[in-house]
């Protein structure tokens, strides 16, 4: 083991939210597609598809969930967002990580509702990401 210099643990960092957000695709996955399949299956995919923009000052990263209930990672933003997270790297990462908000944050993530099916998503699912 050798000493770490400090770029390689920023780019470690940086490729954290990423990391943690393919994490959860499965979760969504897993939560949406009998959804979609069910009785009420028209009123899930009437709110599909979506697109969650997480910003940090160190990276953006876009979380997509298709019609079918399809959810997948990229790198950047996407520009049909319907929700935009913007936050602290450090406090996301461990938000992401640990899927319980921090008890006292001196600056909480802003959070911008671009449509009105990401309103309603964010409502539904902010506590499978822990915000």
């Amino acid at each position: 083991m050798g000493i770490i210099k400090s770029a390689e643990v920023d780019n470690r960092s940086m490729a954290s939210i990423e990391g943690l957000l393919r994490g959860v695709c499965s979760e969504i996955e897993a939560q949406l597609k009998p959804s979609i399949s069910g009785l009420f299956g028209g009123i899930v995919r009437g709110y599909l598809p979506q697109a969650w923009v997480f910003r940090t000052e160190h990276e953006a990263v876009t979380l997509h969930v298709d019609r079918s209930g399809n959810a997948s990672v990229s790198r950047g933003i996407s520009p049909n967002s319907d929700v935009i997270i913007e936050w602290a790297h450090e406090l996301l990462s461990t938000t992401l990580r640990t899927r319980s908000r921090p008890s006292v944050v001196s600056n909480p993530p802003k959070v911008s509702l671009q449509t009105q099916k990401g309103a309603t998503a964010f409502n539904f699912l902010r506590g499978r990401f822990g915000l």
